[in-house]
């Protein structure tokens, strides 16, 4: 079984790995796009800074489901072990906890991203702007992806 699972996982690899990166047409449309929002962004700081804002914080609240929903599993197997009434106490119990932490770590990890944010200096956002608009150009120009 692991096998099959490790060969369909090479193979939509290879795939899109030829479709998204050896296919011309779609290397030239991300690098127009890399280049479109790098002069964006150049013309307005701010909202590079907000873009890096928003882009992390998803990762961050991707994660912080995954915990979560790790921690519903264990908890949904502790309360195979309880029996009787306690059964549903422990159940909902966790369920409310985990909604809890699910907002109170989301509202955390919003507030330290937002603060790590507006420390970023006008200066590395212009420089980073740069490096996308330049990163983009020569994948337009070369016709070929630079990763």
């Amino acid at each position: 079984m692991t096998a099959i699972l490790s060969y369909l996982q090479r193979l939509s690899f290879r795939i899109v790995n030829f479709i998204f990166g050896k296919t011309t047409i779609f290397i030239v449309i991300f690098g127009w796009y890399l280049v479109i929002t790098g002069l964006l962004s150049l013309v307005s700081p701010e909202k590079a800074r907000q873009k890096l804002l928003t882009s992390g914080f998803g990762i961050v609240k991707f994660n912080i489901l995954i915990i979560c929903f790790f921690l519903w599993g264990l908890i949904v197997q502790r309360t195979h072990d309880v029996s009787g009434p306690a059964r549903s106490m422990v159940f909902f119990g966790g369920l409310f906890a985990l909604l809890v932490l699910f907002f109170w770590a989301r509202a955390s990890a919003k507030r330290r991203l937002t603060a790590m944010a507006s420390r970023l200096s006008v200066k590395f956002l212009t420089v980073l702007s740069w490096a996308q608009v330049i990163i983009g150009a020569c994948m337009v120009y070369f016709q070929r992806r630079l990763w």
